[in-house]
């Protein structure tokens, strides 16, 4: 939770500056990142042990895809 918020600052606080560099762009997109990487490693699977929720997802294979492409993209 701290970490999604602090993050989202970041990323707001790097997006309103109004000298864009390659330095600001990198960070924000870190920070955005890293904020995606918190929700699907940490939300998701607390999420995933409601048994309505696991059931849904497991039978949602455009759901399972779409969370498999955006752990590997923040990964890099």
């Amino acid at each position: 939770m701290i970490g999604t918020i602090l993050n989202l600052f970041s990323l707001d606080y790097f997006l309103k500056m109004s000298k864009r560099n390659s330095q600001n762009i990198y960070l924000s997109v870190l920070s955005l990142s890293d904020t995606i990487d918190l929700h699907m490693n940490f939300t998701l699977p607390m999420l995933r042990q409601s048994t309505t929720f696991d059931n849904y997802f497991r039978n949602s294979t455009i759901l399972c895809h779409l969370t498999g492409v955006l752990i590997e993209f923040v990964y890099l």
